[in-house]
């Protein structure tokens, strides 16, 4: 705690009417709560005795801060004389008032203006809480930082680029600083604590540039002076070029012959951090373009890198060598709509993420990989993102099975829930796992001819499995045999529905089915659809039997789907 002048024991304690003493921990607060955001800060400036609590036992987190409230507390954490401190003559603050010592002992320190008046119950806003901090701390002002709501010239724009400077604010996510705002009890105390405590401070601070009109890009402060050079001067090129584009821009709506049409010509290119954890620096860039047509076009560029070194992270650098991350991504894809929430159909034929993407940033819960419009759905898709969380990610590459043992599924199917669970079909001698709906009944029925797991259907949790399953997985001797080839399958496959007590007869063949190798479709006695899909992976066969009552047909064809999306060969 730092000591300018000695304070007055005995004045603190007439101070009941804006806090009481007694309150030291933030614990007891009524208003706030274990992971409260501002908790540590609170807690901090409680065990100074700084900034208390009222007699009814609350914080009053989101209560607005006063101006005479705000002149307490800095007179009680810089410990300034408020027993004799030099008169003021505010036309609204009158000697006999219980707040005039501390607000004549903050205009005496310099922390607020001797004028006329002083508006003691008037909220503080967030410029005027800039002022009073920059002057209490001294903190000076380094190079301007260009929020769009602070333009040059405003009367608090030296002293809004010091505290972000000195990274007791980083500002809005739309890059504005919204300095008119008033300043809760809460989020005073935060940036208090950052003032007089520089372990409350993030480690570093990224803060908004512009580089033209509707151009803007973060520049990087409080790193070592190589690592900011190094990551400054990649934002920087990427704010040219983004300049640049939009010049040409500007010069298309000039030769634009319908004026109405070139008025309406634009590009813009804003950012966002999502992750300034320490361990990574990921920024977002996303311009929008309309130089005429049906409509304009967005783009995202992202980069992350590496605080302590300055170098660039790629998607690979994320994981260790063991973990097939690409599946993982590739299973989020297929399986669930974007982050957004709103379900597309693809457009392309997607065949997996790229590994070596730098479509990808990292947020705090985990890595997040993206697509640019029409990459791989309509143009009401946007920019399709998928965030994957951490513990997702298995450790044992290709091999492993550290997959979450449930996972939940969207479908978009008349008279089917909007979501489910499905569990992690993860059975011994089975070259594979995947994913099966929560209630159906597995059994593993390996053996020395062949390794089988059956299953069996159940839509609700009240409901019994069917009689007989409706899937079979087999991995035979013979299709694990050395030499063993496709068509050695099929003909295996038919020998199988000719003998005496399967009796299937074969309706049809395709020899390009949308998941596997080779597909035969049968006809049972009942008139029931029976369907043998042939598998190939490393060089050994195994089949996938389906059999399903007529009336079973529409819903688990739409949960196979779910499984064959979330099947994943072990090695």
């Amino acid at each position: 705690m730092k000591t300018k002048k000695m304070a007055g024991a005995a004045v603190l304690t007439t101070t009941v009417a804006f806090s009481i003493p007694a309150v030291a921990e933030a614990a007891s607060f009524s208003d706030v709560s274990e992971g409260f955001w501002a908790q540590e800060e609170i807690s901090y400036l409680a065990g100074e005795n700084v900034m208390n609590g009222y007699q009814n036992g609350a914080f009053g987190v989101n209560d607005a801060i006063t101006r005479s409230q705000a002149a307490r507390t800095l007179a009680r954490i810089h410990s300034l004389d408020t027993a004799d401190p030099e008169s003021v003559s505010f036309s609204d603050v009158e000697k006999s008032d219980s707040a005039y010592p501390a607000i004549a002992a903050a205009v005496e320190a310099g922390y607020f203006a001797d004028t006329e008046a002083f508006h003691p119950n008037e909220p503080l806003t967030r410029a005027q809480m800039a002022a009073i901090l920059t002057r209490s701390y001294d903190l000076q002002g380094m190079k301007s930082v260009d929020y769009r709501d602070v333009p040059q010239g405003y009367w608090a724009e030296g002293q809004i680029s010091a505290i972000a400077a000195h990274r007791l604010t980083t500002g809005y996510d739309d890059l504005t600083f919204r300095p008119s705002e008033t300043v809760t009890r809460a989020q005073f105390g935060v940036f208090l604590a950052r003032a007089e405590d520089e372990s409350f401070r993030a480690p570093y601070a990224v803060l908004p540039q512009k580089e033209a009109d509707g151009v803007y890009y973060p520049k990087v402060n409080g790193l070592s002076v190589d690592v900011e050079e190094t990551i400054n001067q990649t934002f920087e090129e990427q704010a040219e070029q983004a300049a640049e584009r939009r010049r040409e821009v500007v010069r298309l709506s000039e030769q634009e012959p319908d004026k109405h049409l070139a008025e309406a010509y634009e590009y813009r290119q804003d950012y966002r951090v999502e992750n300034n954890s320490g361990d990574y620096l990921s920024v977002v860039f996303e311009s929008y373009e309309f130089t005429g047509g049906a409509h304009g076009m967005s783009h995202q560029t992202a980069y992350t890198f590496d605080p302590g070194t300055g170098e660039r992270v790629q998607l690979q650098d994320l994981f260790d060598a063991e973990t097939n991350y690409a599946v993982v991504f590739n299973e989020r894809i297929r399986s669930g709509a974007p982050d957004n929430g709103e379900s597309f159909e693809l457009i392309v034929d997607f065949e997996g993420v790229d590994p070596a993407t730098d479509q990808f940033y990292v947020t705090e819960e985990g890595p997040a990989v993206y697509f640019q419009p029409y990459e791989i759905g309509p143009y009401a898709a946007g920019i399709p993102t998928y965030t994957v969380p951490w513990e997702n990610f298995g450790t044992g590459g290709e091999n492993s099975t550290a997959r979450p043992e449930t996972q939940m599924f969207s479908f978009d199917i008349e008279g089917m829930q909007e979501e489910e669970m499905f569990t992690l079909m993860d059975e011994a001698g089975m070259p594979f796992t995947t994913y099966v709906p929560q209630y159906f009944d597995v059994e593993n029925t390996s053996s020395g001819a062949a390794d089988g797991v059956v299953v069996s259907a159940a839509f609700t949790e009240e409901a019994e499995p069917t009689n007989e399953p409706v899937w079979r997985f087999i991995s035979s001797s013979y299709g694990k045999k050395e030499g063993t080839s496709l068509e050695d399958m099929i003909q295996s496959v038919r020998d199988y529905a000719d003998q005496e007590g399967v009796n299937l007869q074969l309706v049809d063949e395709n020899d390009n089915p949308d998941f596997g190798e080779y597909e035969l479709r049968f006809e049972n006695e009942q008139g029931g659809t029976y369907r043998i899909t042939i598998l190939e992976h490393n060089g050994t066969f195994m089949e996938w039997h389906r059999r399903y009552p007529v009336e079973m047909e529409e819903g688990i064809g739409a949960r196979a789907e779910v499984l064959k999306e979330q099947w994943q060969w072990r090695g």
